[in-house]
């Protein structure tokens, strides 16, 4: 059912309809001096619409993660609730999970495994990740896709093109969307090949091997396929969780220097780079040595960019000139751009 694009249709029709019903009591009862109803109602249409891309995953949570970086179109309020979307959408019952990992792998999870979490650390758009240990004592994250995305991902894709249609003419933007929706198609078929996001994590890691604050982890070849990706696990504190940072005495300054260099080499020196760098992808490794020596583990690398050399040149050279104040030299370098 889902490749025929029904259920989908369903569910953005159900949240659509409800989400303007309640608009429409909210301003009702802003009419009527009840400043507070009209709030909450607008409050209720926004988690309306949330709900329904996260119950729909893939193409859909990740049109919501788009959305929640444009804090320049929203409203606050609603880009925070979008943003739950990175890694808060209602997981998979772990019977289901638990078919997708034995199909893929060959084996039973026993076989395989001592131990394997049936809750999730994590549930995004595309997979949802859970905490396992080997036989032999390692412990890792396993990150399972969802099963059905492959099969449905062009017909999701259409409906979210409608959708993207839509903001586009509310935004007053039209056709000048068109280029941002090709990008954004390329970036979720990119996500749904675990073996290339395999192969991306590992260059680099090679590449960025010189920097003493930063860790990508290692997959575990072996035990990845193209719908599930075992990696090595490292206890690790959200980036944006500044309490639990103080508590560890890491200083955000050299969280944010790590950050600075890290991309620097990828975009101008590699030319190849992580894509996705949201807090729900971003952490801070918890080791006894993080108030002194702190390091960044990046993770998700389904969405990665590689940079032709001109470009990064050009890049270069435009950076080099802005911060030379010169602004001629800027202007060629965008201008060449």
């Amino acid at each position: 059912m889902r490749p025929s694009g029904i259920p989908q249709l369903i569910v953005i029709g159900t949240a659509c309809a409800c989400g303007l019903a309640d608009l429409v009591w909210g301003r009702f009862a802003g009419l009527l001096g009840r400043a507070d109803l009209e709030a909450a109602a607008r409050r209720r249409a926004v988690l309306r619409g949330v709900r329904a891309l996260g119950r729909l995953k893939g193409a859909f949570a990740k049109l919501g993660q788009l959305a929640a970086i444009r804090i320049d179109a929203l409203p606050e309020d609603t880009t925070d609730a979008l943003a739950s979307l990175r890694d808060r959408v209602p997981p998979l019952p772990f019977a289901r999970i638990q078919q997708v990992v034995e199909g893929e792998l060959g084996r039973p999870l026993a076989d395989v495994f001592t131990n394997f979490e049936p809750e999730p650390l994590g549930a995004a758009s595309i997979a949802q990740a859970h905490r396992a240990t080997l036989h032999s004592g390692e412990a890792v994250v396993v990150k399972v896709q969802y099963p059905w995305l492959a099969a449905s991902l062009e017909t999701d894709l259409r409906i979210a093109r409608g959708l993207f249609a839509v903001f586009g003419v509310l935004r007053r933007r039209g056709g000048r969307s068109a280029p941002l929706f090709r990008e954004f198609c390329e970036g979720v078929r990119d996500e749904l090949d675990f073996e290339r996001e395999a192969r991306v994590a590992g260059e680099i890691a090679e590449n960025l091997a010189g920097e003493p604050g930063v860790l990508v982890p290692e997959v575990i070849a072996g035990l990845s396929t193209r719908r599930v990706l075992t990696m090595r696990h490292h206890p690790a504190i959200p980036i944006d969780d500044p309490d639990a940072l103080a508590r560890r005495g890491v200083d955000p300054r050299a969280v944010v220097e790590i950050l600075a260099r890290a991309y620097s080499a990828q975009v101008f020196r590699d030319g190849l780079f992580h894509a996705d760098p949201h807090p729900g992808n971003l952490f801070v490794v918890d080791e006894p040595r993080a108030d002194r020596d702190p390091r960044v583990l990046f993770v998700d690398f389904g969405l990665s960019r590689r940079l032709d050399p001109a470009l990064r040149r050009e890049l270069r050279l435009g950076v080099f000139a802005l911060m030379q104040r010169d602004l001629a030299a800027f202007l060629d370098a965008m201008e060449r751009l």
